[in-house]
């Protein structure tokens, strides 16, 4: 028995190390086919490895790559004028320049009393809320200044490649053109729409407008602003009528005669205006009816309780008394 063991853990060891030796042989002889390969790829020149896809850039490169090469406008955007080719209609204007902010905070330093941020508003032609932001940046630069010099090189790089030109004027044209510096480096898009967000005042309504930017094909009209009036129109509408049934369930009788005036001979006319519910709360009403109903209900059943009481106390002495 010990014998069989012995010869057939023999063979097996035998059968192993030889499926060892081809596995080495095999991947050796493989290793040896790609490092071959290899070495035949690097005689080859690039240009041949490269195949239809570089010789397709390099034609790109010479014809319509070539303005991309040298910018001719500070703007160099695939979409021409616009920087997303597909979408045409999304067209940022360029932010206000270093310069101009410079000049609002320094006026405002000089004499916060006479400058103030609607006077400055006014003059630059620019919204008050992006006055009072420049105002706040400006700050917190001299805060962090600390007597070093600032490093303007990146602004000045980041300035041009927004757009943001420099405009020297003389001063009659300067006089000419006062309160619109800020509408002709924002541009007209962009103050009017501080000027709707200055007007309105649904607040959710300004960001959404604010941060979504519709893309809208050629030739059709965008559908967002439309239907965003509409649902305004449309929340106002239920304003009023949630408003005229407050009035209806506060109890307010309706106004009959807006003037009337009484005259008396030997006396001056008294003229009595009804004011109708201007100043009257309607919440504070309908709290008041509310509490008034809630308080009769509990009267009520307190008397129900007292009468009860009395029903069962006249129950048990009508026994007694007849006993």
């Amino acid at each position: 028995m010990l014998s069989f063991l012995r010869n057939a853990r023999l063979q097996r060891t035998a059968r192993s190390w030889t499926t060892a030796h081809s596995r080495d042989l095999n991947c050796s002889a493989i290793l040896r086919q790609e490092e071959t390969e290899k070495d035949d790829a690097e005689d080859v020149p690039a240009k041949e490895r490269s195949g239809f896809r570089d010789v397709s850039f390099e034609q790109w490169l010479r014809t319509e790559g070539k303005k991309y090469e040298t910018s001719r406008r500070p703007r160099n955007w695939l979409g021409g004028e616009v920087p997303f080719p597909l979408n045409r209609t999304f067209r940022p204007p360029p932010p206000i320049s270093d310069r101009l902010r410079a000049v609002i905070y320094n006026e405002f330093m000089s004499n916060p009393a006479v400058y103030t941020v609607r006077t400055l508003s006014e003059r630059k032609g620019i919204s008050m809320q992006r006055v009072a932001a420049i105002l706040r940046l400006k700050g917190l630069e001299e805060n962090w200044r600390k007597g070093k010099p600032l490093q303007t090189g990146f602004l000045v790089g980041m300035e041009e490649i927004l757009g943001i030109t420099e405009r020297k004027q003389t001063r009659q044209s300067q006089i000419e053109l006062a309160g619109t510096e800020g509408i002709q480096e924002l541009g007209g898009d962009a103050s009017q729409a501080d000027r709707q967000m200055e007007e309105g005042n649904d607040r959710a309504r300004e960001r959404y407008q604010r941060l979504f930017w519709e893309p809208v094909v050629e030739g059709y009209e965008p559908i967002i602003p439309a239907e965003l009036e509409r649902a305004a129109t449309v929340h106002h509408e239920k304003a009023k009528q949630e408003a005229s049934l407050k009035l209806i369930l506060a109890r307010v009788p309706p106004v009959k005669h807006e003037t009337h005036i009484v005259e008396k001979e030997g006396r001056p006319p008294i003229e009595f205006v009804d004011v109708g519910s201007k100043y009257v709360d309607i919440d504070d009403r309908l709290r008041r009816l509310k509490e008034s109903e809630r308080r009769s209900q509990l009267k009520a059943k307190r008397r129900a309780r007292k009468a009860s009481l009395k029903r069962e106390r006249a129950a048990v002495v009508a026994p007694a008394a007849t006993d």
